[in-house]
């Protein structure tokens, strides 16, 4: 009998072991945004979901709404359509509250473990909401090619100056 209990406590054991760990992507850098209304806070990804968590801040009381045409795009090319969203009813008007500060999620399908940067996007339409570049690996920001085919790198900058002169 206790054979048998040692055998049931060590398959036990290995199930919790090998299931799959989720990958959480705190506050991403990215490369460009079409409007500072809404940010990334955080990205889970997990073998049958990826759950974009959106900070957005607006006017108080005005509304702000996600398009039902939202995707990502892959650094393959790769587009992974959005399949709904917590918190906010995709192609509603969310009405911000008194604090012009919501929180909601966006989920896509699942991104595979080799994708290093993804693109958030509504769609091509005036207005729409874009987020370049997110990177969900922060050690390696990625290089883009200028035309005469050398490369500009990325990542942290600081500028200072007066603003006031010409």
């Amino acid at each position: 009998m206790k054979r048998f209990a040692w055998i049931i406590g060590l398959i036990f054991c290995t199930i919790c072991t090998i299931q799959a760990k989720d990958r959480v992507i705190e506050r991403p850098p990215f490369l460009a945004w079409s409007s500072n209304s809404i940010e990334i806070d955080k990205i889970v990804m997990s073998d049958t979901v990826t759950t974009v968590y959106i900070k957005a801040f607006y006017h108080p009381k005005y509304w702000i709404k996600i398009a039902t045409g939202s995707f990502l795009k892959d650094n393959n090319g790769m587009l992974y359509p959005i399949r709904r969203g917590v918190g906010i009813t995709l192609d509603k008007e969310f009405w911000m509250p008194e604090s012009g500060e919501a929180e909601f999620q966006l989920q896509f399908p699942p991104i595979p473990e080799n994708v290093t940067s993804l693109d958030f996007s509504e769609g091509d339409f005036d207005g729409a909401y874009k987020i370049w570049g997110i990177q969900l690996d922060k050690d390696a920001l990625e290089t883009f090619p200028i035309k005469d085919g050398n490369s500009l790198p990325t990542g942290i900058s600081s500028a200072t100056g007066n603003g006031n002169g010409m």
